[in-house]
């Protein structure tokens, strides 16, 4: 008889991509991402997540998109000219409409971004519907991290509490992201303007979600020191107007008639009127972190919570 054929299996050679920090990417896979930014809070904390989207969009690897749920927030990140598009969803006048939309991008990103302070679980919700290769949260603990926990790739990034600006940093950190050079808010270039010597801003309102009038400076406070700049020191005042301030606005009005510049215009133009300040005063609110990445000389007010 003939010699017999021996047959022997031997495994596959392909080498298994290697993973780094606890990425679920390899190096091949990692040259061209889409990630996703949840910038589902108010302006403010849309302007305190600039360090985490600068060193995002440092990075040449990822195409970004956002997803908001304010106005406000929706025009300053198109202004941005980062985002390849901008995603508006009424998350708070009709959260079940949402829905739908949110599964229509089920599984299409490949990193999935949740800026500091994301501290409702309904953010968390949101980034688990989306169902990133990979998602990037701090760790809130509860409700947030079991969401994120059921069949998710997520990294959960410590709190360690100081600006929100270093918690996201630490964010883009934990992303393994080039460092910025810059601290400073991002700001639309379009949105700048020249100084007026001698002008002062004033907001005297704020957003009125999540108890945020509860921190407002009280009214007659501002109306003092407006009679003050404006009676006493002859300076230019000039009172911008949020959504929620109709009704300060007019009593403004009766107080102080022409002695003042009263601004309600949309966004993009109020910052425009509001770069031209030379100091600018407000609460806790997203005009007053505007104020501030403008380079306004600015004091801001904070009421109930830690600055």
């Amino acid at each position: 008889m003939g010699r017999g054929v021996r047959f022997q299996w031997r495994p596959s050679r392909r080498r298994v991509p290697e993973r780094t920090r606890g990425d679920v990417f390899s190096k091949r896979d990692r040259k061209r991402l889409s990630a996703i930014v949840l910038l589902l809070p108010g302006l403010g904390d849309a302007l305190t997540a600039s360090s985490a989207v600068r060193r995002l969009s440092l990075d040449d690897r990822y195409t970004i998109d956002a997803m908001t749920m304010l106005r406000p927030v929706t025009e300053y990140a198109r202004g941005l000219e980062v985002f390849r598009e901008v995603r508006e969803l009424p998350l708070l006048s009709r959260p079940y409409d949402c829905l739908g939309q949110i599964l229509q991008l089920r599984r299409k990103y490949d990193v999935c971004v949740v800026p500091f302070p994301a501290t409702r679980w309904q953010y968390a919700f949101v980034a688990a519907m989306l169902s990133s290769r990979r998602t990037y949260i701090h760790d809130y603990g509860g409700l947030s991290r079991v969401l994120l926990q059921l069949g998710h790739r997520t990294t959960f990034v410590a709190l360690r509490g100081g600006h929100r600006i270093a918690e996201n940093d630490r964010l883009a950190a934990a992303m393994d992201l080039p460092k910025a050079s810059s601290e400073q808010y991002l700001i639309p270039d379009c949105w700048r303007s020249q100084r007026i010597t001698g002008l002062v801003g004033i907001n005297v309102g704020s957003m009125v979600f999540k108890g945020n009038d509860n921190r407002r400076w009280p009214f007659e406070r501002f109306v003092q020191l407006i009679r003050d700049q404006v009676v006493e020191k002859r300076r230019r005042v000039r009172v911008f107007i949020g959504p929620n301030e109709r009704v300060e606005m007019k009593r403004l009005v009766s107080l102080f008639s022409s002695q003042i510049e009263l601004v309600n215009l949309p966004l993009k133009d109020a910052a425009l009127s509001l770069a031209q300040c030379e100091a600018f005063v407000g609460n806790d609110a997203g005009l007053t972190h505007l104020a501030a990445g403008l380079g306004v000389k600015t004091i801001a007010l904070f009421g109930m919570t830690d600055p």
